[in-house]
C-alpha cells in the first residue's frame, strides 16, 4: 500500500489499516486506541489529526478516548462570546433547571427524560441518567431561549450524557456535559429546533435527490419525490439514536453504533452523512421494498401510507438482524461505506441551494461532504446566534407557505439584494406598468443591435407593434 498524505499525518495509520486487513477486530480496535491515546498525548492536538482518526473504523474506540476527541474537536468548531467564556453552572443555578417556571418546555422535557434509558437495568443508574439528562437539556434550553425543543432531542442529549457519565460519581460533572450538547446543537442542529418541523421536513426530501443520484427507478417506482418521506423523520431527527440506544461501556459489546455515527458526524463537520446513510440503507434494500410494495399495494388507498409502513417493517427488520455481538450489521455495512466514500470524495449529492433554508446547517456550519472540503471552520458564538435569529425569523415565513410559494422562497434566497428589493417592488406594480417596463428594457437591448440583422429588425419592426396592439385591446 502506497503512501499517502494521511500516513505523513498519521504515521501509524497504514499500520492499523494493514490491522484491520490482516488481524482480528480485536487486534485492530486495540491497535487503533494506542495510535488515538498517543496523539491526544500532544498539548495541542491538532484537529485534521483527530478528525481522521475519527473518520475512520471503529471511530475513537471508546468513550474513554471520546470525551477528549469530541471535546477537541467541538471546541475547535465553535468560539465562545466573551459573556460565556468560562462561565460554570453552579449548584444552585443546577438545581433550578429541575423546575418547571425554568423553561416553557419544561414538561415535554420531564416526560421525555422520564422515559429514557428504560434498557438500563440498575434502578440506581437510571434515576441518575435521568436526572442527568434533564440537567443538561434544560441547561441548553436556557442558554438559548430562542431554541425550540423537539422530541428526540432527548435521545440525541442520552448520547452526550452517556459518553460523559462517570460511573463513579454520585453527583456528574454536568458543565462539560452542557457546553459541548450547546455547540453540538447550534452547529448541527438549528433546522430541527425551530417551533415548527418544516425546515426538518426540507432536509429529508433531500434522501429522495440523492437516492435519484444512483437509482432514479427506485424514485419513480415509490414516487419518493412526490411525498414528504416522513418515514425518515425520526432516524434524521435523532441522528439515529431513537433506534440504535446508547449504552454503558459495561454491556461489553464488541462495538456499538450510536456513537461512531455520531464520531463520524462530528469528526467531518458534516450533517449530510446521515441523509447519505439513509439513502444507503433504501438503495440496499430496494429489492426487498419493491417486493413489499406490490405485496401491499392493494392493501393501501395512500401510497404516502403505503410507502411509510413497507420503509418502516424493513428498518425494525434489519434493527434485529444477527447475534449479541453483531446488533445492526447492515447498518454498521453502511456506515462503513459512507466513510470509504467521504474518504475517496465519492459522496453523491444534489444542489441544496433550492431545497432547504439557506441558514441551514447543511448550507453553512456543517455542510462537509468529502476529504477535499474537510476543513475546519470555526463559527463564533455571535455569528451562530445571528444566524439562529435569521432561520427563526424566515421559519415563520415558512410555516405559513404550500409546495409552490416554498420553492419561490428558496429559489429568491439566492438572488443578490438588489434583485430581491426590484422584485418585490416589481410584483406590487399594476399590469400595465409591468409591460411597458418589460417593452422598455425588450427596446433597449435591441435599438444597440446591429439593424442590418434582419432577425431583430424584423422583432422591432413587426413583433413589438403586434405585442403593443395585442395588449392595447386587452387592458384598455
Amino acid at each position: 500500500m502506497g503512501t499517502t498524505w494521511l500516513d505523513t499525518e498519521i504515521p501509524s495509520l497504514s499500520q492499523y489499516r494493514d490491522s484491520i486487513e490482516y488481524n482480528t477486530t480485536n487486534v485492530a480496535r486495540n491497535l487503533k486506541y494506542r495510535i488515538i491515546k498517543q496523539k491526544l498525548l500532544d498539548p495541542h492536538p491538532t484537529w485534521l489529526t483527530v478528525s481522521l482518526l475519527g473518520i475512520t473504523e471503529y471511530g475513537f474506540v471508546n468513550n474513554e478516548l471520546r470525551r477528549q476527541c469530541w471535546s477537541v474537536l467541538l471546541n475547535n468548531q465553535f468560539t465562545r462570546g466573551k459573556k460565556t467564556k468560562n462561565k460554570k453552572i453552579d449548584i444552585k443555578d443546577k438545581i433550578c433547571l429541575l423546575q418547571p417556571e425554568v423553561h416553557n418546555d419544561y414538561n415535554q422535557v420531564q416526560l421525555d427524560t422520564n422515559r429514557s434509558f428504560g434498557y438500563i437495568k440498575d434502578p440506581n443508574v437510571k434515576a441518575r441518567l435521568k436526572e442527568t439528562l434533564q440537567t443538561v437539556i434544560m441547561g441548553v434550553l436556557t442558554k438559548n431561549p430562542g431554541l425550540s425543543y423537539y422530541q428526540g432531542y432527548h435521545d440525541i442529549a442520552s448520547v452526550f450524557v452517556m459518553v460523559f457519565y462517570d460511573e463513579k460519581a454520585i453527583n456528574q460533572n454536568t458543565d462539560e456535559m452542557i457546553s459541548l450538547l450547546h455547540i453540538f446543537t447550534l452547529l448541527y442542529l438549528r433546522d430541527f429546533m425551530m417551533d415548527s418541523l418544516d425546515f426538518a421536513i426540507d432536509q429529508i426530501k433531500v434522501i429522495p435527490q440523492i437516492i435519484s443520484k444512483s437509482d432514479k427507478r427506485l424514485v419513480n417506482k415509490l414516487k419518493l419525490d412526490k411525498q414528504d418521506p416522513l418515514f425518515a423523520i425520526s432516524s434524521i431527527l435523532t441522528l439515529y439514536s431513537h433506534h440504535f440506544k446508547p449504552q454503558l461501556e459495561t454491556a461489553e459489546l464488541e462495538f456499538d453504533l450510536i456513537y461512531e455515527i455520531f464520531d463520524l458526524i462530528i469528526a467531518t463537520q458534516s450533517m449530510m452523512l446521515p441523509l447519505v446513510m439513509y439513502s444507503k440503507f433504501l438503495l440496499l434494500n430496494k429489492e426487498l421494498l419493491y417486493k413489499e410494495y406490490e405485496l401491499n399495494l392493494v392493501n393501501f388507498e395512500n401510497l404516502n401510507d403505503l410507502v411509510h409502513v413497507i420503509v418502516q417493517k424493513i428498518i425494525m427488520t434489519s434493527l434485529t438482524m444477527g447475534d449479541d455481538l453483531n446488533v445492526c450489521r447492515q447498518w454498521y455495512s453502511i456506515l462503513n461505506e459512507v466513510r470509504l466514500d467521504f474518504m475517496k470524495n465519492k459522496v453523491k449529492v444534489p444542489s441544496l441551494k433550492r431545497s432547504v433554508n439557506k441558514y441551514s446547517p447543511l448550507l453553512t456550519t456543517t455542510a462537509n461532504v468529502n476529504l477535499n472540503t474537510l476543513e475546519l471552520t470555526t463559527y463564533k458564538e455571535e455569528d451562530l446566534q445571528k444566524l439562529l435569529k435569521k432561520a427563526i425569523s424566515l421559519n415563520v415565513v415558512r410555516k405559513n407557505m404550500n409546495g409552490p410559494d416554498i420553492n419561490k422562497l428558496y429559489r429568491q434566497q439566492n438572488y443578490p439584494f438588489l434583485i430581491q428589493m426590484m422584485e418585490n417592488k416589481y410584483r406590487k406594480m399594476p399590469p400595465l406598468v409591468k409591460m411597458s417596463i418589460i417593452i422598455g428594457i425588450m427596446a433597449m437591448i435591441i435599438r444597440v443591435m446591429d439593424k442590418e440583422n434582419r432577425l431583430f429588425y424584423r422583432f422591432e419592426t413587426v413583433i413589438i407593434p403586434y405585442f403593443l396592439s395585442t395588449l392595447k385591446s386587452k387592458w384598455l
